[in-house]
């Protein structure tokens, strides 16, 4: 019995010292050795250390803060890291054709928040705000599951009709409240299903088109519509959705630039007079939740075209959004993980763009960052434009029209977040006035610059379709 006990006692005594040496060592290296800032395997920036307050302390933030700070930064995180997403990506049911992972995709894994790390300038970094790319948890949990199909990713859409309905009565009374003049159009476009599903996959998917059908048919007949559907499956074989990222190309947006031109009497400017360019090694969001390598073995190139016109973007900020700051439309700086940033730099609250035209027509689009690549355009066909993120505008939209003379006003939507009750609901309270910001300035107008293209010209045939 004395001899169990002393060996039960030796390794008691063994097992407590390799558990304090363990965490003692990894304590000494938690300070000792070099802390990255940014994650490269997340694309995102690591919590930094918090800064101190009584307040903060008594209120349980510090700690908080403190604790994420070490989970950002323990030592070799960046392998225990790798590891973890190689366990995440033997998930799923595989087959020699098809990758199917079942329920909601967090379509914000990895976004990076706020850093490019690619040498831009204070100024231009200052003004690039890379929020979560809008879809938020419950925009996720819309989808049924995500199927990867020769090398593509598509989102199995939930949708249905309550929800189209939903949205289209909300639209309708946010129509009731616009400043008289105002022509209010929608365009709601589908996503990579709607267009690639394999067949025998319809059971986990309703269709995007009539869905979109359902909410268009059920709004005021004074709101014009735009057919982004049509002219997507017109150019269904081009490169116009990206592989690994829920986004969408440059091209896809052109398409429906050209739907937003039909409806409001304008002449799309062709391709053919744009500079196409392109940012190759992309590896989206969609690739960052499964890690898939189907995924990986096929990245993106973030294409976009440069309208001709001559333009100025600025990004507003402040109390009613009244201050300037110049910016850019493209952010050409932008790469890897954050290249779909180079449209608008990001998720910017309020933006306005000036340009050469003299037509009086003056427009505000509201919209999340699928509508980051689309807004690019309209500078070319109007006066002045204004891009508002409902998610982070923080004054009363009915007020701010009404101050900078806007003739249309264009709600922007894809499928899913269309039919998500919860950004329809930020759309609507943007329309009934925000307290803390609620005094809105006028933007004086100026006259723009010639606009300046400083890199390479990509040749378009030569890049991939899906």
């Amino acid at each position: 019995m004395k001899s169990n006990q002393y060996r039960n006692d030796r390794l008691d005594f063994l097992s407590t010292f390799i558990f304090t040496s363990i965490l003692s060592v990894f304590g000494v290296l938690f300070f000792s050795i070099h802390k990255a800032t940014v994650s490269q395997l997340e694309g995102r920036s690591l919590c930094k250390v918090p800064t101190f307050s009584v307040d903060s302390l008594f209120m349980g933030h510090y700690l908080d803060s403190l604790n994420l700070h070490y989970a950002d930064n323990f030592p070799f995180r960046e392998g225990f890291v790798s590891w973890s997403m190689w366990l995440k990506s033997c998930r799923g049911y595989q087959s020699s054709d098809v990758t199917f992972y079942a329920g909601a995709i967090d379509m914000d894994a990895g976004i990076e928040q706020d850093s490019f790390g690619n040498g831009l300038n204070d100024e231009l970094a200052d003004s690039l705000v890379m929020k979560n790319d809008g879809n938020i948890e419950d925009v996720g949990n819309l989808s049924r599951g995500l199927l990867i199909y020769e090398g593509m990713a598509m989102q199995m859409f939930g949708g249905g009709r309550a929800s189209a309905k939903y949205a289209a009565n909300s639209m309708n009374a946010v129509l009731s409240k616009l400043p008289a003049g105002v022509q209010m159009y929608v365009g709601v476009t589908p996503t990579h299903g709607e267009f690639y599903l394999p067949s025998g996959y319809s059971k986990n998917y309703n269709s995007e088109r009539k869905n979109i059908d359902t909410l268009y048919a059920n709004l005021d007949p004074r709101i014009k519509t735009m057919d982004i559907c049509l002219e997507l499956h017109k150019h269904k074989d081009e490169y116009i959705f990206f592989n690994t990222d829920h986004h969408w190309t440059g091209t896809g947006a052109y398409y429906a630039y050209v739907a937003l031109c039909k409806a409001a009497g304008f002449e799309a400017v062709p391709l053919s007079q744009m500079e196409t360019k392109a940012i190759p090694g992309f590896l989206g969001s969609l690739y960052r939740s499964t890690r898939d390598a189907r995924l990986r073995d096929n990245p993106d190139s973030v294409v976009y075209h440069k309208i001709p016109n001559q333009y100025q973007a600025y990004s507003l900020y402040g109390v009613g959004y009244g201050n300037k700051r110049k910016t850019s439309m493209y952010v050409e700086g932008a790469k890897g993980g954050n290249a779909y940033g180079v449209f608008l730099g990001g998720d910017i609250p309020a933006m306005c763009i000036e340009t050469t035209n003299k037509n009086g027509r003056v427009a505000l689009m509201i919209k999340n960052s699928y509508g980051n690549a689309l807004a690019p355009y309209l500078p070319a066909n109007y006066e002045r434009v204004f891009v508002v993120d409902y998610r982070y505008f923080k004054s009363n939209l009915i007020d701010f029209m009404q101050k900078n003379g806007v003739t249309d006003f264009i709600v922007f939507h894809n499928s899913f977040s269309a039919n998500t009750s919860s950004h329809i609901d930020m759309m609507k309270s943007m329309v009934s006035g925000r307290p803390a910001d609620a005094q809105v300035v006028k933007i004086d107008p100026v006259v723009p610059p010639a606009s300046k293209n400083d890199t390479a010209k990509v040749d378009s045939s030569k890049l991939k379709l899906h």
